[in-house]
């Protein structure tokens, strides 16, 4: 009886080992079910809620790496926008040779912001891969949704010119945030973009920032 007991003991050992191995190599589909309460089992179950743990962690990874992928497909979108306003503004430039000193300033400065805003993006792709490594941090500070949607409208403003569009702010008188400024002015930025390209010309987009006492809530119309 108790060679037999050593046997069995050996056998549920060997399948302990091998339940490791399988999991080191990220095989979770393994289930237990045991009915005895020895400490083998118990040892077994705990195995089982870890590698239920890992499966979890394994799945939320492969997620969250799907969305940073997405991320980065979409900010090398993006700055195909500031490119091409910076070369209409630059083809401007250069043809015509009798633009008065105003409006040349006037693109200068709209050529200075785009920079600006490709520097953003390109920083964004750094904070990217700070992301996945889990080592970013992101700002909370108090922003102003009427600055915050007026620089949105500058940096577009080339874009709407060149599809007629005229972009209609819609703001209360003062609407304040806590956030991440740059982040934010990305993320409607992309918004606006998005309604002016998908835009047919001579229309309007307007946007409307509405505010409650738990949130604030922006919406951008084409029309």
């Amino acid at each position: 009886i108790f060679t037999r007991y050593l046997k069995q003991r050996q056998k549920r050992i060997n399948e302990l080992d091998m339940y490791i191995q399988k999991v080191s190599r990220r095989d979770y589909s393994i289930n237990i079910e045991e009915s005895s309460e020895d400490e083998l089992n118990s040892l077994k179950n705990s195995l089982y809620k870890i590698t239920v743990m890992l499966k979890e962690e394994a799945e939320n990874k492969k997620i969250q790496n799907e969305a940073i992928l997405s991320s980065v497909s979409d900010i090398s979108h993006q700055l195909k926008t500031p490119l091409t306003s910076i070369q209409i503004l630059l083809d401007n430039i250069i043809e015509s040779k009798e633009m008065d000193i105003e409006t040349r300033n006037k693109f200068l400065l709209v050529i200075v912001r785009q920079i600006k805003g490709m520097n953003f993006l390109i920083l964004s792709l750094l904070k990217l891969s700070k992301l996945e490594a889990g080592i970013v941090e992101f700002e909370n500070n108090l922003i102003d949704v009427n600055k915050l949607v007026k620089e949105v409208v500058n940096n577009l403003e080339v874009l709407a010119e060149v599809k007629q569009i005229d972009i209609i702010i819609n703001l209360p008188n003062e609407v304040k945030i806590k956030g991440d400024y740059n982040w934010n002015k990305e993320a409607i930025q992309n918004i606006v973009k998005n309604a002016i390209e998908h835009s047919n010309e001579n229309k309007k987009v307007i946007i409307i920032v509405e505010e409650n006492n738990v949130y604030v809530s922006l919406k951008v119309i084409d029309e």
